[in-house]
């Protein structure tokens, strides 16, 4: 019983010191900055400070933000960051940009679900050209935040940060999969997960043999293309089904694999009197040779 008083008292005291964080960046609507830009919406609002009317910014050291807002009674925050950016925001339309961030994203996730996306410009940008070109770093896929820029048709760049709210469908480890193991519906399942940040593009589907295990992949990971390579279709030293296809006439006999093989790989294998033929792999055990 004292045990848990105690905890209940250790968790009340965490609350009542629970502090809100403030961010480096701040984005405004006017020259007039407010608490409700920090917080919210507070219960009573006030205002901080003006942005000079020549100027689309103001930088504030985070030591002084923090007292000036102790000097209204209000000591609950705290900030990770040294200085404190307000930016007023660009009164541009950025629908366009947005539209490329989210063709730039289905291109490679099919199963992408797209809930916002979020961008501002580096700076204040009083308007945008009626052309201009977006362009996103090659692998900005494998994050959902990052830096982009639009080129207009005098090659100036203009630079914005960009999030995405998003989710994709994952394949994740069911348990321990061993290097060259196959995957399957036995050590995989598809998972519907928020977009991160991966080392590689995350695998969204599986097909019947289709992949196997490049190494070790631990228990519920997520598995990326840097984690498989395509399914030895075909292993050294076993019996194979040979289709030998000379114009219409097809004979089938069985061979040796002399290599192992994924599909549409070229690989030697030997018949029953020693013959060595190159053949192409089509499926599980199953190897074409094409005469002309």
């Amino acid at each position: 019983m004292l045990n848990k008083i105690l905890f209940l008292l250790w968790l009340t005291l965490g609350l009542l010191e629970a502090k809100t964080l403030i961010p480096e960046l701040i984005y405004v609507e006017s020259d007039s900055i407010y608490l409700s830009h920090i917080q919210g919406d507070p219960k009573k609002d006030i205002h901080l400070y003006t942005i000079e009317p020549s100027r689309y910014s103001l930088r504030i050291k985070a030591e002084d933000l923090l007292e000036d807002l102790k000097k209204h009674g209000l000591k609950d925050f705290e900030t990770n960051s040294r200085y404190i950016n307000f930016v007023k925001k660009s009164p541009i339309d950025t629908d366009p940009i947005k539209k490329a961030i989210e063709e730039f994203y289905k291109k490679h996730y099919k199963s992408i679900e797209i809930q916002e996306i979020r961008i501002h410009p580096r700076g204040f940008v009083e308007g945008l050209p009626s052309e201009y070109k977006v362009e996103l770093h090659p692998r900005s896929y494998l994050t959902n935040n990052g830096v982009l820029h639009v080129e207009t048709l005098d090659r100036k760049k203009i630079f914005f940060d960009f999030t995405l709210i998003a989710t994709i469908d994952t394949l994740l480890s069911k348990k321990r999969i061993d290097r060259n193991e196959e995957l399957s519906a036995f050590n995989t399942k598809i998972q519907k997960r928020p977009l991160d940040r991966y080392r590689a593009l995350p695998i969204e589907s599986l097909r019947q043999h289709s992949l196997q295990a490049k190494q070790v992949i631990p228990e519920n990971e997520v598995i990326t293309t840097r984690d498989v390579e395509g399914l030895d279709l075909i292993v050294r030293g076993t019996k194979l089904n040979v289709t030998l296809q000379n114009g219409a006439m097809s004979i089938i006999f069985a061979a040796e694999a002399l290599q192992n093989g994924k599909r549409n790989d070229i690989i030697s294998i030997q018949n029953s009197k020693g013959k060595i033929f190159r053949a192409r792999v089509v499926d599980k055990n199953r190897v074409e040779i094409q005469e002309r």
